[in-house]
Parts: C-alpha cells; sequence; structure tokens
C-alpha cells in the first residue's frame, strides 16, 4: 500500500494516516473530516453539510435523509441483526403500483403491514386503539367531543347471529 501522510503541510494531522490500498482499490483514513459536504459516487451518498441532510441516490436530499430510487423492491430497511426484528418502507410496482411500509417482531414474521394498494393489515397478537393507548378490545375507539365510531354502508344484511347495539 500507499500512504499518504505529512504533517508539515496541514492535510493530515497525528491521528492517522490516509492510505491506498491498489490491490483492493480502497482509500482508509484513522480519522476523515469532510467540511464542505462529501459526494461517493456521483450520487450514491451524499452529504449535503450546509443543510444537515443526507442523500442516497440524490445530490439534493430535500429532508434529513432522502432515499431517491428508480428500482423497483428498493427503499430503506432498518434491521437488528440480533433480533431479526425490522422496519422496512419502499415503492412496489406492477399490477397495483404503490408503497408499502411493513414491521416485522423477533420472528420476522410482519405483525404491520400498510400498503397504498390492496390489502394491509395489523397483527400484533393484542388490541388496536385509535384515540387511545390501551385499548382493552381488539379494537377501540375513542373521541371524547364526537362519536366513537361511525360505520357507512350502502347495503347490509344482518344473519340470525347478529347483534347489534344503538
Amino acid at each position: 500500500p500507499v500512504v499518504f501522510h505529512d504533517e508539515s503541510n496541514g492535510l493530515l494531522d497525528d491521528t492517522g494516516a490516509l492510505t491506498y490500498n491498489p490491490n483492493i482499490g480502497a482509500l482508509s483514513a484513522a480519522n476523515l473530516t469532510a467540511s464542505s459536504g462529501l459526494t461517493v459516487d456521483t450520487d450514491t451518498l451524499h452529504v449535503d453539510s450546509a443543510n444537515n441532510r443526507v442523500g442516497v441516490g440524490t445530490t439534493s436530499p430535500t429532508q434529513k435523509l432522502h432515499v431517491k430510487t428508480t428500482n423497483d423492491q428498493e427503499g430503506i430497511l432498518a434491521e437488528n441483526l440480533s433480533t431479526g426484528a425490522a422496519f422496512e418502507a419502499k415503492w412496489i410496482s406492477g399490477a397495483s403500483n404503490g408503497y408499502q411500509l411493513k414491521m416485522d417482531d423477533n420472528n420476522n414474521a410482519t405483525t404491520i403491514f400498510l400498503r397504498t394498494y390492496g390489502d394491509s393489515y395489523f397483527d400484533t397478537g393484542g388490541n388496536f386503539g385509535i384515540g387511545r393507548t390501551d385499548p382493552q378490545k381488539k379494537l377501540e375507539v375513542l373521541k371524547a367531543d364526537d362519536a366513537q365510531l361511525r360505520l357507512s354502508y350502502s347495503k347490509f344484511v344482518f344473519g340470525a347471529s347478529s347483534n347489534v347495539n344503538t
């Protein structure tokens, strides 16, 4: 490997050398600071230091983390390597284009699946609350200043075992 290290020119200090290894095509440094932004491979990774934003797939991030992809099935994945629990957000194309948000539990089973197309579900093994943080039933809706739940339909048929409270 070739080592670049010159404390006299102010490029590097005594915390580490800048090293290039031509055998593997790698440039490494013990400590590296980029004070006016950083771009890797055109738009693979871009750090906008003026606005404190990071872009993946874009050199113009508009949020703290901005991921841009032109490929189907790519997006954001946050995964716990020791448990397998994961959060995933991505674009899906096909017959029903749209976005999906998916959360897996520690057993890699999907527990929350939200889509802008098709079916979505919550399968957390517990209760689900809207307006409540401690739901006591499978679905509990609470709003103090308005009706708690409204079901609208154009045609509804009650079966023999239906129990409807009004």
